[in-house]
């Protein structure tokens, strides 16, 4: 019976296995950041809400920012200024700069430009140390000026 019921499957293009229920477990993980630079030539750097501290994490909702952030981290530099989701990572630097005022209200320093990062941590491998967490890679994905515009 699994043999005919493999093969009717096959043949109608409605095959499935267990594998659609137990995806392959991550080796890395990607989230979206960015480097507030400041006239003064100092910079600050803000994580996103979504990434977790390494050593111990709970996450409860979020996801569709998350999914939103997931996206946007792989956008090509090159290609950004005639993207379709230019006006999301516009508005994910205002939005980076914005929380980066808010956690920081008396900071007089004044932003000249935020820049979108792209932060992927590798996860340990089996076996391995669960808290050894090598740094993250860290690539520019775009540079704004504080109104959320591309920089030139």
């Amino acid at each position: 019976m699994d043999d005919a019921t493999r093969h009717y499957g096959n043949f109608n293009g409605i095959d499935q296995d267990w594998r659609m229920f137990t995806p392959p477990l991550s080796r890395s993980a990607v989230f979206l950041a960015a480097r507030v630079e400041f006239t003064d030539g100092s910079d600050d750097v803000v994580l996103s809400e979504g990434e977790p501290d390494p050593h111990g994490f709970f996450r409860f909702g979020g996801w569709r920012q998350r999914k939103l952030e997931y996206e946007l981290a792989y956008k090509d530099p090159a290609d950004l200024a005639s993207d379709e989701d230019l006006p999301l990572c516009q508005a994910s630097a205002r939005r980076f700069l914005r929380r980066w005022r808010d956690g920081h209200p008396d900071d007089q320093r004044t932003p000249a430009r935020v820049v979108l990062l792209r932060r992927s941590i590798d996860l340990p491998k089996p076996g391995a140390d669960p808290g050894a967490f090598p740094p993250a890679d860290v690539s520019v994905i775009g540079t704004f000026l504080p109104d959320g515009s591309l920089a030139p």
